[in-house]
């Protein structure tokens, strides 16, 4: 880590809180990002339509997951640094102590 370098908790929780969040809320939009296909007047034309449709779908599913995936690993490294810190902050106490 490079000098000056601090690990703010709070804006790690807030991090994690808004990728959790968000990821909820981007997949709510699912249906309005893939609407039922209209028909097109043609099998093809249907075909591609749903294709489309199905595809914007699947992006948002992934989207959607990978933000909430990102929100539990903020939470991790949050709860991680904190513990660390707290174990750091143990040991210096007990050599204190015993010094």
């Amino acid at each position: 880590m490079g000098a000056g370098y601090q690990v703010v908790y709070d804006d790690l929780g807030d991090m994690a809180s808004a990728f959790t969040a968000e990821s909820g809320t981007f997949a709510g939009l699912r249906g309005k990002m893939a609407p039922p296909p209209v028909d097109g007047g043609d099998a093809t034309v249907d075909a591609g339509i749903s294709a489309v449709l199905s595809l914007f779908a699947s992006l948002n599913v992934g989207i959607s997951t990978a933000m909430a995936e990102h929100g539990t690993k903020l939470k991790e490294c949050h709860d991680d640094y904190k513990q660390n810190d707290s174990d750091v902050v143990a040991l210096y106490n007990k050599v204190i102590g015993e010094a």
